[in-house]
């Protein structure tokens, strides 16, 4: 009611009936609708078949293939948030992403040239392309890690086993004394065993 008085409709007028109006007339003339719709497959064609009004009644806006600054500033802009990335290998992954999806719309181009078929190249499939790599991106790098964290456990068991060998080593050296000492009495002793036999004969 405040609104509708603001903008000059008269008290005796401000029943509900002439709100709902005045309401619906704001409605008519504030409210834009924008419906997005790919061109590929039936689906398109069916809904203008059924909805004649969506090509009658209002302004058709059609895309075309985004530019070359369009591609690499939403791959720039996608990919860039992802941590550890250099500048130099970022630039290398945007622009091979950017030559794929021309690469792609100049073969669709030529398909539909060779056999009269359309395929669509659209700006869906390029963000589609952007996510699949941040996944790719994201499980090499827990793949990754785990190889990381599996090397650093192995080579930690390998250190502390060979500080257990150095260690068995340097007690082996301080036995050898002992080992030779009664290395010569176990042959001082094998030498006596014949006479002690002979003389047990």
């Amino acid at each position: 009611r405040n609104v509708a008085e603001e903008e000059g409709v008269p008290e005796r007028a401000s029943s509900s009936v002439a709100l709902w109006s005045w309401f619906a007339q704001r409605c008519r003339m504030n409210a834009h609708v924008v419906l997005a719709l790919s061109p590929i497959g039936d689906a398109m064609r069916d809904r203008l078949r059924r909805f004649p009004c969506l090509v009658n009644c209002s302004t058709i806006d059609w895309f075309d293939k985004w530019p070359n600054d369009a591609l690499h500033a939403v791959a720039h802009s996608l990919l860039a948030p992802l941590h550890n990335i250099s500048e130099s290998a970022l630039n290398g992954v945007v622009g091979v992403c950017m030559a794929a999806q021309t690469y792609a719309t100049e073969l669709a181009a030529q398909f539909e040239a060779e056999l009269r078929r359309k395929n669509y190249v659209t700006p869906t499939l390029y963000l589609n392309l952007l996510s699949l790599l941040e996944k790719i991106l994201v499980t090499k790098r827990q793949e990754l890690s785990e190889i990381k964290a599996r090397y650093d456990v192995g080579l930690e068991k390998l250190l502390s086993t060979a500080a257990q060998v150095s260690e068995m080593q340097s007690e082996l050296e301080a036995l050898k004394p002992q080992l030779s000492a009664k290395k010569s009495e176990t042959e001082a002793m094998m030498e006596t065993i014949p006479a002690d036999r002979e003389s047990a004969d």
